[in-house]
Formats: structure tokens, C-alpha cells, sequence
């Protein structure tokens, strides 16, 4: 008697089938992982500069303003964006919340609208622009970063 031994039929189909539900899941894995990508970037995408800028242009901030572009600058830090769209919900809130972390950013540079030195000024700039450059009570120049060799501490 010889033993009888399966021709391996069954096992070949249980085989191909057990492949094809493992592609069919990989490609279920790689349709949510693709949709999870996109509800990702789409939440990134909401709480970035544009969508800042688009709350302030509600509170009446319009390019025209000069503190429109200082706060763009500002809002260049992504953390910044999340704190500011989730923790800020009233227009007052949100001016407190520009006022507070831009506060070194709001003074516009003063050499960003001082006039051009004169022509006949021939390389003797420095006293030219010194005029329009913030000064400290005392007259010395420490204000714009201590260009008069003054400590800054």
C-alpha cells in the first residue's frame, strides 16, 4: 500500500489567496496612509502664515497697514501659528498676542525709510544715517545695537 498524498491543489489556492489579500491589504495600508498625509498637510496648511494673515485681514488688517508685512515675518515661526490660531479667538486677543511676541519686530527698521545720503556725501555715510538711527536718552547711539562701541549687556 502506498500512502496517498494530496496533490497540493488545495494548498496552492489557500496560497494565492492568502497573496492576494495580502496585496489587497498593503494596498488599503497605502490608501490610508496616502489620506492620512493629506488630512495632514491640509491641517498644516491650516494653521500656517496664510491662515494667520487671513484672521487678521478679518480683523481689518489690510497690506496698506504698516505692521501687515512685520507680522508676516513674524508668523515665519510655525509655533508661533499654532499658538496664535488656536489660542487667539477674539481680535483683541490676537492684537495682544502681535503686540507681545513681535514686539522687537514691530518698530520698522528707521534706516528702511531714511532718505538717501546726499551726492556730494562722498563715503561719509555713517554721520549721514546716524541722524535717522534710534538714540538712547543720554544722545549716545547703544539704541541700534551699540555702533558707538558701548557694552551692550
Amino acid at each position: 500500500m502506498t500512502p496517498s498524498y494530496s496533490s497540493g491543489g488545495n494548498s496552492k489556492g489557500t496560497r494565492r489567496d492568502s497573496t492576494g489579500d495580502a496585496f489587497n491589504r498593503l494596498a488599503d495600508l497605502r490608501v490610508q496612509s496616502n489620506e492620512s498625509k493629506a488630512r495632514r498637510e491640509e491641517q498644516k496648511q491650516a494653521k500656517s502664515a496664510r491662515a494667520c494673515m487671513e484672521m487678521l485681514k478679518a480683523d481689518g488688517i489690510s497690506m496698506q497697514d504698516p505692521i501687515y508685512h512685520t507680522i508676516l515675518r513674524m508668523f515665519r515661526d510655525g509655533y508661533l501659528c499654532e499658538f496664535f490660531i488656536e489660542d487667539c479667538t477674539t481680535p483683541e486677543g490676537r492684537m495682544y498676542f502681535i503686540q507681545l511676541h513681535g514686539a522687537p519686530d514691530l518698530t520698522p527698521d528707521p534706516l528702511l525709510f531714511a532718505p538717501p545720503p546726499p551726492p556730494t556725501c562722498s563715503g561719509h555715510v555713517e554721520g549721514w544715517y546716524k541722524r535717522f538711527s534710534p538714540h538712547d536718552d543720554d544722545g549716545s547711539d547703544g539704541a541700534n545695537g551699540g555702533a558707538d562701541g558701548a557694552a551692550m549687556f
